[in-house]
């Protein structure tokens, strides 16, 4: 089924109103078994807000793989889970809906090109940005209707919703901020470089890095810069917001911890580039490096607990599900750690490099990889 072109062009979309395809538009229905209860367990790059990348309730760790889908594409963003279906997007150019129960497919949607980031989702609405498009798009994969379009520039930052508004970033280096039944633009701001991170929101503020090399604090309600903090690296991980600090590392191999005033409490420093964003719990933080280190810090002193030297780098952005730290490397290996002790409980060999970020539901984990499979665990 051809979704963004042919009989479905965005073009013959209402923009006003209700943001309806015409309709002479072909339709697409996702069968009830598919929906389960309906519920999103994960939903976004990081899941949450503040991009802890964190499940505060125990679960046991994997022990088996359950399952495997063959893609055509490599698979580079976090898998969504809702209900009883994966959706992820690939380097082909399409969205694949897979049963989470047993890992066929269920439906796949073609797209006019490669979806740029980790697609947001919420509700029955998939956010995601078409990178030469230059276009946000606004899709009902329940019902196959494109809601709306809004032509922003090439979306780099995966999309976040808090509300009505919808942030997002772009390579030109504006950050926006979006109504999100419409895509009308509320406001905008302008960084000097491109803004790769997934922005972090707490309360009435919001956080996002630029290859500029700030850190940046915005008044969320009217996009007003707070204050920037300057690094001596690019950023290409997003920003991790807790009570007390705004963590963020950078590709010259610093971990930063900044006050939410704006003020340096601490940085870490690595043997690597750090693209990793950082999952936390209460009182630790855990992040990857290029060293091929996957590190525990003590989030208020920055003091080193633990690392775990895995075969390779570490690009993938950990989660922390209960007690167990789970990433990928470029050894192609997943792993999945104890927290506390630094040791890993289980590991398995995939036969590509895992770049991507994992994503859990309902007691599994989910990993893609450049070998274009979509693993599930249990």
């Amino acid at each position: 089924m051809e979704l963004l072109g042919g009989r479905l062009n965005l073009r013959s979309l209402l923009l006003a109103g209700t943001c309806l395809l015409l309709a002479c538009a072909t339709r697409f229905q996702l069968k009830p078994e598919y929906r389960g209860t309906g519920e999103t367990y994960w939903g976004s790059f990081r899941n949450n807000l503040a991009n802890t990348g964190s499940v505060d309730k125990d679960y046991p760790p994997p022990s088996q793989l359950l399952w495997r889908f063959k893609a055509g594409g490599t698979i580079t963003s976090a898998p969504l889970l809702r209900g009883n279906f994966v959706i992820f997007a690939t380097t082909e150019k399409k969205l694949y809906l897979v049963d989470s129960r047993s890992g066929m497919k269920i439906k796949h949607f073609s797209l006019p090109g490669a979806v740029s980031t980790t697609p947001l989702l919420y509700g029955d609405i998939l956010y995601f940005g078409i990178g030469r498009k230059e276009k946000l798009y606004a899709f009902n994969y329940v019902t196959g209707i494109i809601l709306w379009e809004s032509k922003i520039g090439e979306i780099s930052s995966p999309p976040v919703v808090t509300g009505d508004k919808l942030l997002v970033g772009t390579t030109q280096g504006n950050f926006l901020c979006l109504d999100r039944l419409t895509g009308r633009e509320l406001w905008k701001f302008k960084a000097t470089a491109a803004i790769r991170s997934a922005p972090a929101v707490a309360e009435e503020q919001m956080y996002f890095g630029s290859l500029d090399g700030y850190l940046y604090c915005l008044n969320l309600e009217r996009g007003e810069l707070a204050w920037k903090f300057k690094t001596k690296g690019a950023n290409h991980s997003s920003p991790v917001a807790t009570q007390n600090a705004v963590f963020l590392g950078l590709t010259e191999g610093t971990l930063h911890s900044v006050s939410q005033g704006g003020k340096e409490l601490w940085q870490f420093k690595t043997g690597g580039a750090i693209y990793s964003t950082a999952c936390t719990d209460s009182i630790r933080i855990y992040f990857g490096s290029n060293d091929g280190y996957l590190y525990c810090l003590d989030q208020k002193s920055g003091k080193l607990l633990w690392k775990f030297q895995a075969g390779s780098l570490i690009h993938s952005s950990p989660i922390l599900v209960g007690k167990w730290i789970c990433f990928g490397s470029f050894d192609r290996n997943f792993y999945v750690l104890d927290r506390d002790k630094g040791t890993a409980v289980f590991t398995y060999q995939t036969q590509g490099i895992l770049s991507g970020s994992p994503s859990f539901g309902e007691g599994k984990y989910y990993l893609g990889g450049d070998d274009k499979y979509l693993y599930c665990f249990k």
